[in-house]
């Protein structure tokens, strides 16, 4: 029956490396706790603490057998100690479980120096939405536009929009809105790596300046024009204010120019035009409308119809269209 157990408890044998766990403390502080974790089960975890309290060569940790732990420990706490300074300081200690990290040394330690300790084949733990594959959200803005047109007025690509800016966390669908108080409830945090409902923030300096500039509405936004808000639907826009644009809303007309360019099947068809004589097909009366929705925002067009399929008559058909809103004569 023993030498059963015995064998069973060598098929659970695991292979065990140097590990890190980064954790926040209820009181807001950090601690980096080592430890051995299994190569095959990253959630399988023997604190050092535990470790250092079980004497031998050959431990049994929840149902596995584990050879030569401390020895695995100290192996891998030399070679972070050469990357880390807050881990060399604690080796002074015999039996060395982790050691405290402030706000700053927290963050360095998520962004480089766990990505350096898994290069040289340690195990990494870090605060759940900041593993591996995860980031820390940036502040950013939302930016909601729309055109005032005036009577008469034609509108092009270099016309104003009005906009509002609206305060972020994240991108995308998982941005989510910050309030004043929001805001002020990061800063209160005093850390460069800071945590809203589950979130994890990066505060950077320069971000935080843009931040209470809009939120106090300490300058004046900078003009955006038609043609920015068409790059911010793609993206291709990508500061405003000093911040990451995550999201970008329109409004109006202004909405439905940038629906329609995503969206050509929806632009009215305009067919035979008074004046024009001759019958346009029905792909033909598609291409007058296209031209004109082009032409009422200044946009170019080019009619990329095969030889012979009746760009002419389109053309003709599109300056009797503008002749009656007296664009030509």
């Amino acid at each position: 029956m023993g030498q059963k157990n015995n064998q069973a408890l060598a098929q659970r044998q695991w292979r065990g490396l140097c590990g890190y766990n980064l954790q926040r403390t209820m009181g807001g502080t950090w601690q980096l706790d080592y430890g051995l974790q299994a190569l095959d089960d990253g959630e399988f975890w023997l604190p050092a603490a535990s470790l250092w309290a079980m004497a031998g060569d050959r431990l049994v940790w929840q149902g596995r057998r584990v050879d030569q732990g401390a020895e695995s420990l100290l192996r891998g706490l030399g070679v972070a100690a050469q990357i880390y300074e807050p881990i060399a300081n604690s080796l002074t200690e015999r039996c060395p479980t982790g050691c405290g990290l402030d706000a700053i040394q927290a963050y360095e330690f998520i962004l480089a120096i766990a990505h350096q300790l898994r290069d040289r084949g340690l195990g990494v733990i870090l605060p759940p939405g900041l593993e591996r594959g995860g980031t820390a959200k940036r502040l950013g803005v939302k930016v909601v536009g729309e055109v005032q047109r005036q009577r008469g007025q034609r509108l092009t690509l270099q016309s104003l929009i009005n906009y509002d800016l609206q305060l972020m966390m994240g991108s995308g669908d998982n941005a989510r809105l910050l309030t004043a108080k929001d805001f002020e409830a990061l800063l209160a945090q005093k850390s460069p790596l800071v945590v809203l409902d589950g979130e994890w923030i990066t505060l950077q300096p320069a971000d935080v300046r843009a931040a209470k500039a809009i939120l106090q509405q300490q300058q004046s936004a900078p003009p955006l024009t038609v043609e920015d808000a068409l790059r911010l639907s793609i993206g291709d826009l990508q500061t405003v204010s000093k911040l990451p644009v995550t999201q970008f809303a329109a409004r109006g007309i202004l909405q439905e120019l940038i629906e329609t360019l995503r969206n050509p099947e929806g632009v009215k068809a305009i067919a035979d035009p008074p004046g024009f004589q001759g019958t346009l097909r029905p792909y033909q009366a598609r291409g007058v409308g296209w031209l004109a929705f082009l032409e009422r925002w200044g946009l170019g067009a080019c009619l990329a119809d095969d030889m012979g399929l009746g760009k002419t008559p389109q053309l003709l058909a599109f300056l009797l269209h503008l002749s009656r809103g007296r664009y030509v004569s």
